[in-house]
């Protein structure tokens, strides 16, 4: 945490937008962007729910895999490429009020962590692994695959 610190956890970001915003500003929640076309008068976004409409400024804040930064650049195999490594952070309230300020623990090819950010605890989990195939979306999958890494299977 210094004054270069540009990392900002996605809970927080939308935290700081929305308190940023004026009540004139529209927001969406739970309906996927699935066209984005790019004009002088603005952004018009058509969405999983048919509904399309134009905005100044568009925002997606949906991680890797994003379905914004899918119709902006392409498909992932044209700009995303495995560097052997997971990682998945989930937040840890419980440990927030602790006294130990941050903790790494390593074994080869794996690492778990918990770290402080402002007023709130972070789990980290690292593994190194060739590319595993499994739906993006699904946390139950991706909760497999971290127990099973971390398992040693």
């Amino acid at each position: 945490d210094s004054d270069d610190d540009i990392e900002v956890l996605r809970g927080d970001l939308l935290r700081i937008l929305a308190e940023a915003l004026p009540d004139t500003v529209a927001t969406r929640f739970g309906d996927s962007p699935v066209s984005l076309t790019d004009g002088a008068a603005g952004a018009d976004v058509r969405f999983a729910s048919g509904r399309t409409e134009r905005y100044d400024l568009v925002i997606g804040a949906d991680g890797q895999h994003s379905a914004v930064r899918k119709l902006t650049f392409g498909p992932d195999a044209d700009h995303v490429r495995h560097l052997g490594v997971y990682l998945a952070l989930a937040d840890h309230p419980g440990a927030a009020q602790s006294d130990v300020v941050n903790s790494i623990h390593n074994v080869p090819g794996r690492m778990a962590g918990l770290f402080r950010y402002h007023d709130k605890a972070v789990a980290v989990f690292q593994f190194r692994s060739g590319p595993i195939e499994f739906g993006h979306r699904d946390l139950d999958a991706q909760k497999k695959i971290l127990v099973d890494a971390f398992a040693g299977r």
